[in-house]
């Protein structure tokens, strides 16, 4: 239920930004700041359904590439000044694993 809420909020945000015209800078961007901020709750659940987060992951890239095919590889999609298009999966893991290490500090004190 809630991971729908969240993709609906984030096809509806990629459909705005698709009548803009962005680089490729631009849009890691927008993925980065509005996309991936949305899924936060969605992802540091520690049930989290594999399906979607690549069915999410593919929409993103489609988001990248407008629809089209992949020309660069996934794993080497940079750019100039080094921004990456985030993994939701190691993202989704990171936050995992931050919040077993604030509870294990928390137990210390």
């Amino acid at each position: 239920m809630l991971i729908s809420l969240k993709k609906n909020k984030m096809y509806n945000i990629i459909v705005l930004q698709y009548n803009t015209r962005l680089t490729l800078i631009g849009k890691i961007t927008v993925i980065k700041t509005l996309l991936a901020s949305r899924l936060f709750l969605v992802l540091s659940q520690l049930a989290t359904n594999s399906k979607y987060i690549k069915l999410i992951q593919n929409d993103l890239y489609n988001f990248l590439r407008n629809g089209k095919g992949d020309k660069i590889k996934r794993s080497k999609i940079r750019c100039r000044w080094r921004f990456e298009m985030p993994n939701l999966t190691t993202f989704g893991k990171s936050f995992k694993v931050r919040w077993v290490q604030n509870y294990l500090n928390n137990g210390k004190q």
